[in-house]
């Protein structure tokens, strides 16, 4: 997983600062002007691309030394790597639908930087990838077929959500990997699976504790003793 963060600094000095602190401290990152954000104030910090518990450490580290002041405007790209095109194609199936499941963790809905795709079948979707737009909420790289931008989050100058969508992210993309047929590809699904899942409980603990209800909704069960201890202990 890579991660594109868009963030506000206070001013010019700021931004300079945040820039070099990043340069001269870490080796896993670059900062970036984007044309889309505030000039003099905006900045976008791209990552390399590597495994998520290490990427959590890594967005702690950049949150550390930039300190963002705001996030108007902004969005978080969360790029995963190593889906097949027809993995990439549920990916796209099921993050065009299901908004209700989805807005309430990425923080935004149908912005134009991030368009959901809605098709009536992966298979559909499939058909679909050397077209979609540059703006789509799940935007495949045409150049590196095995890698799609994940376009849909909002940016957030708060360390646990910008985590929790990242991790989001993430869960997404290893859900649609791992679960091949359209019928499966359902919130109530999803949730269970997540919900569920001892492999992840560290990996998405962010997640996990911010949006815990939410997902507990969509999976209309009773879930593990221990997730409800994981967040009643947090």
């Amino acid at each position: 997983v890579g991660v594109e963060w868009e963030m506000l600094l206070v001013d010019e000095d700021d931004r300079a600062d945040a820039a070099r602190r990043l340069q001269d401290l870490t080796d896993f990152c670059v900062a970036e002007e984007d044309g889309s954000l505030k000039e003099d104030l905006g900045m976008e910090v791209v990552t390399g691309y590597t495994s998520l518990p290490l990427m959590n450490q890594w967005l702690t580290q950049i949150h550390k030394h930039t300190n963002p002041d705001s996030s108007e405007g902004c969005g978080l790209h969360v790029n995963v790597s190593m889906l097949s095109r027809k993995a990439g194609a549920r990916l796209v199936y099921f993050l065009g639908r299901h908004r209700s499941l989805h807005e309430a963790i990425a923080g935004r809905w149908g912005e134009y930087y991030a368009k959901p795709t809605f098709v009536n079948s992966s298979e559909a979707a499939l058909d679909l990838l050397g077209s979609l737009p540059k703006y789509s909420n799940v935007n495949p790289h045409l150049g590196y077929p095995d890698y799609y931008e994940l376009r849909l989050f909002a940016g957030s100058s708060h360390l646990k959500r910008v985590l929790a969508r990242v991790q989001y992210g993430y869960a997404c993309a290893l859900f649609c990997l791992l679960h091949e047929h359209d019928e499966d590809l359902q919130p109530a699904v999803f949730a269970r699976w997540l919900l569920d899942n001892e492999d992840l409980k560290e990996s998405c603990k962010q997640l996990l504790e911010l949006h815990f209800n939410h997902l507990q909704t969509f999976a209309g069960k009773k879930v593990s003793e221990v997730w409800v201890r994981l967040v009643g202990d947090n």
